[in-house]
């Protein structure tokens, strides 16, 4: 289980990388879903991390709030 799920539109991952390696230094567990696996059902593994995760961080941007 993840202490943080880490939502972010895949536009902006270099901004979101800073974050989860910020709270990776301060010794939480990060899900992001640069962790997945080839092979793996994407919407069934970021469910299931979700659920399990202790707190959600979600970074907002323009093109966050303009995604689907």
């Amino acid at each position: 289980m993840a202490d943080i799920f880490q939502s972010y539109n895949r536009e902006d991952q270099a901004k979101a990388r800073l974050f989860a390696d910020a709270f990776a230094r301060e010794g939480f567990d990060v899900w992001w879903d640069t962790t997945l696996r080839a092979g793996e059902a994407y919407d069934e593994v970021t469910e299931k991390a979700l659920r399990e995760s202790g707190a959600v961080v979600a970074l907002w941007s323009k093109k966050s709030v303009a995604s689907r």
